[in-house]
């Protein structure tokens, strides 16, 4: 039991991370984030009617640099536990879905 125990808490607080798993998750990350804010900028430059929403779109450009930050330490940073990067990399990801959800739900100003 307890040497299970170590095993988990070894595999939990582990930093060895290759690249090449860094570089992917990086990518993918960068391209959900991207694409959540760049379906945001079609709609509003396409349609007139999303025309008042710019400032979700200045918004969202900040947090896409926030984020792209976030992205970068975790890539080229390798001292972070395992537990922290999966954190990290699952609330980039629910944040993304939630900010598409919130683009889903806008209504064409009037």
């Amino acid at each position: 039991m307890s040497n299970s125990l170590e095993e988990i808490k070894k595999y939990f607080l582990s930093t060895d991370y290759p690249k090449w798993r860094r570089g992917l998750s990086a990518l993918f990350l960068i391209v959900t984030s991207y694409a959540a804010v760049s379906v945001l900028g079609y709609l509003i430059y396409t349609e007139i009617e999303f025309g008042c929403r710019e400032v979700f779109f200045f918004l969202s450009v900040f947090w896409l640099i926030v984020q792209t930050a976030v992205i970068a330490y975790l890539y080229f940073f390798t001292t972070i536990p395992a537990f922290a990067r999966w954190s990290i990399e699952v609330i980039l990801l629910i944040t993304n879905i939630w900010f598409l959800l919130f683009l889903f739900s806008l209504q064409k100003c009037v």
